[in-house]
């Protein structure tokens, strides 16, 4: 087996956001001012694309050799499936969260105010429901539409959960799984049903997306705790920061171990390598303190 190296990683996700970019612009091109220009400002170039990476990274691990034209052409429009998903649920996030910026520049709720930034989330929406029907798969669909109502349940779990300074590390899990690792689990799962692989590659991809799904969040968690935090009321309490770093040398150890030991989805496991970097770390959270 041919070893990986960073610089793939960097051309792979280089590809993956050119690929979506393209897409997305394309589909937003013949919007009305001002909704196009501000939806094209906030998610044409925006972003990690982290999610879309991880279901090329597990489409190309299985299936194995050069990609077929056809092949591509499924992935531009998986990958900016989920894009488009994502960034629908950021504006919403944002009009809950009564966050002012988004990626450096004004959310669109407080440009446009909230009645057009519910209707730009909408727009995304619809275009994630147009692709569905272009690749017409119902597996595709199912797992997508079950991705995305966990996703929304984590968000009706966070806002219950903000308030209560009683919040247990168990119930902190099962947010923040339900809320960003059900949608990375969905990625790497997508990647493996559409390479041909058995269900049980299927289901395995599935966890190992889960599992890099939580840990994203616990990182992300932790760096927003070591600048303003979100005001949760759990996030105040003593220990909670000790909790969190607890947790994700557990999350960051096991999924070394899985992917070190199967050697099925070697571009996965430089993505694990790589996270802090791809996430913008760790300029702003030191995570060698937490991590072997």
């Amino acid at each position: 087996m041919v070893e990986k190296g960073s610089s793939d990683l960097t051309d792979t996700l280089s590809h993956v956001k050119e690929i979506v970019d393209s897409m997305i612009g394309s589909r937003l091109e013949t919007l009305p001012r001002p909704l196009g220009s501000l939806l094209r400002q906030h998610v044409v170039g925006g972003g990690k694309r982290l999610r879309s990476l991880l279901l090329y990274l597990c489409y190309t691990d299985l299936k194995g050799g050069s990609l077929s034209q056809e092949d591509e052409d499924l992935m531009e429009k998986l990958c900016t499936l989920l894009e488009l998903m994502h960034n629908y649920s950021l504006i919403h996030d944002d009009i809950i969260d009564d966050d002012t910026t988004r990626r450096g520049v004004p959310c669109i709720h407080v440009q446009a105010g909230t009645g057009a930034a519910v209707l730009a989330g909408d727009v995304l929406l619809r275009e994630s429901f147009r692709i569905l029907l272009e690749i017409d798969s119902g597996e595709v669909s199912r797992n997508f539409f079950e991705a995305a109502a966990r996703t929304q349940e984590g968000q009706i779990l966070e806002i219950t959960l903000a308030n209560d300074a009683t919040t247990t590390p168990e119930e902190y899990l099962r947010m923040i799984r339900w809320k960003t690792g059900c949608f990375f689990s969905a990625s790497c799962r997508l990647g493996a049903l559409v390479a041909g692989a058995s269900t049980d590659v299927q289901e395995r991809c599935a966890h190992i997306g889960l599992e890099l799904g939580t840990l994203y969040q616990l990182r992300d968690d932790l760096d927003d705790l070591g600048t303003t935090g979100e005001g949760n009321a759990y996030e105040t309490r003593d220990g909670w920061i000790r909790t969190l770093r607890r947790l994700e040398q557990e999350y960051h150890q096991r999924l070394m171990c899985e992917l070190s030991e199967n050697e099925t989805l070697p571009s996965v496991l430089l993505y694990l390598r790589h996270l802090d970097r791809i996430m913008g770390f760790p300029s702003e959270i030191e995570m060698e303190t937490v991590r072997p």
